[in-house]
């Protein structure tokens, strides 16, 4: 999200904004043409356009394509067997989202991140890149009124439960659809929304995580 291209997901006038790229005959090529805004990893701003293009490189890298991928080497060790994931018009799978899961599919990801990349036994993701993963790397406190920090696709936030400060882990979709992941609870709290679109979504999911914290017995 600092990759210092014209994308911003909050202005639908940004020349890289998500709706632009994907009326595109060809999202990539759009991708591609995006001019750059700034120097790269100077400032946050939420876009899809990187994610995407992410998500193309993981394909490509991997040789099946990023929905294959995710199957072989995710889905299948957490024992989740029902998915949508959209494409896009040239058929690539939109790895800046359109991902459908169930809340307890969902869950199995975030218990996936709890336990460090172990899941009923077995290592699927590298504990080390785990932590890396959720480690913020930006303060985006500014920008963003549910998050003090970003990392690599998670967001990090700080919350007083019972006069202890308590970090929470997460990763966010559109109309408050989470993944919280609270390692001093030994939590996880997978919420499904449909209020796309809507601040009113994130505000609930947000409302709905800071009741299930105050009710927490310290260790």
């Amino acid at each position: 999200m600092r990759s210092g291209l014209d994308a911003d997901g909050n202005d639908p006038e940004s020349p890289g904004y998500e709706g632009r790229m994907d009326a595109a005959d060809d999202p990539l090529a759009f991708a591609m043409s995006v001019p750059a805004l700034e120097e790269p990893g100077t400032r946050y701003r939420y876009n899809s356009l990187a994610a995407y293009v992410a998500g193309i490189v993981i394909g490509r890298a991997t040789g099946g394509g990023l929905e294959d991928f995710a199957r072989d080497r995710l889905f299948e060790p957490l024992n989740i067997e029902r998915w949508d994931w959209q494409e896009d018009r040239a058929g690539y799978t939109k790895g800046q989202g359109n991902l459908f899961l169930t809340a307890p599919d969902f869950a199995r990801i975030g218990e996936l991140v709890l336990n460090k990349g172990v899941y009923d036994g077995h290592q699927v993701v590298s504990g080390e890149w785990i932590e890396e993963s959720l480690q913020p790397r930006f303060d985006i406190s500014d920008s963003d009124p549910f998050a003090s920090g970003y990392g690599y696709y998670w967001y990090h936030q700080v919350y007083p439960v019972n006069d202890r400060s308590i970090e929470v882990s997460f990763a966010s979709g559109s109309g408050g659809n989470k993944i919280y992941v609270i390692s001093e609870f030994d939590l996880v709290v997978s919420i499904m929304s449909r209020a796309y679109g809507q601040g009113r979504g994130q505000r609930r999911s947000e409302d709905i995580l800071e009741a299930i914290l105050a009710a927490q017995r310290p260790h």
